[in-house]
């Protein structure tokens, strides 16, 4: 925001996450509660206009990667834990991914901790035209440890961040075909038996206590 200022002259501090609260989830083992490939949001959607973050995209790559590999439809779960406006859900209806979305609403903590940490693939979706911004739940994800993040987003701080820590993947928000390709590359990786692994090292730093520390 401010490139003619000399670097020293600021300190950033980053959101982060209360590792505390993931305790429990990791000193438990975790399953899926069945064997599709499952990829999970977690947080609440809108279909605001003013901060828009619409799955539209992810639905179109989801139907275009049905209809080239048919056997997905029933091997794909797409869950959605928080709001999920009336307006996504007819979207997925219309396209015909009324048997892939599962929108649970607001679930406990530690319920969406549990979903996290059994996902196949976890999604995280920016708002529009906020390059600096960096989604609370990418900390939340990373300290959970396990699937990698898939962030559909413009470049900006959030892309760069996933990158820098070895996160998971990037996608343009608006590029159907790479999120189609990013899936798929997870999916197949999984079905071959070497699914991707997000390691948990780093994540401490960004622990709120270190951060008010900070």
């Amino acid at each position: 925001r401010y490139p003619k200022e000399p670097a020293e002259k600021f300190a950033l501090v980053y959101n982060g996450c209360d590792l505390e609260e993931f305790a429990s989830v990791l000193s438990t083992k975790v399953t899926a509660s069945d064997s599709k490939f499952t990829i999970v949001h977690a947080g609440s959607l809108n279909d605001s206009t003013a901060w828009a973050r619409s799955p539209s995209t992810l639905f179109q790559a989801v139907r275009n990667l049905i209809e080239i590999e048919p056997a997905l439809a029933a091997n794909l779960s797409l869950v959605f834990a928080g709001d999920f406006p009336d307006g996504h859900l007819r979207l997925a209806n219309e396209m015909g991914l009324a048997d892939v979305i599962r929108p649970l609403g607001h679930v406990p903590h530690d319920e969406v901790l549990r979903l996290m940490k059994s996902a196949d693939l976890l999604l995280a979706i920016n708002y529009e035209g906020f390059a600096t911004l960096i989604p609370g739940k990418i900390y939340e994800y990373w300290a959970v440890g396990g699937a990698p993040i898939l962030l559909l987003s413009c470049p900006g701080a959030a892309s760069d961040f996933l990158r820098e820590h070895e996160l998971g993947y990037t996608a343009d928000l608006y590029d159907v075909e790479e999120i189609q390709r990013r899936i798929m590359e997870v999916y197949r990786q999984s079905q071959n038996g070497m699914p991707p692994r997000v390691k948990r090292a780093g994540i401490e730093a960004f622990d709120r206590k270190a951060l008010t520390v900070k």
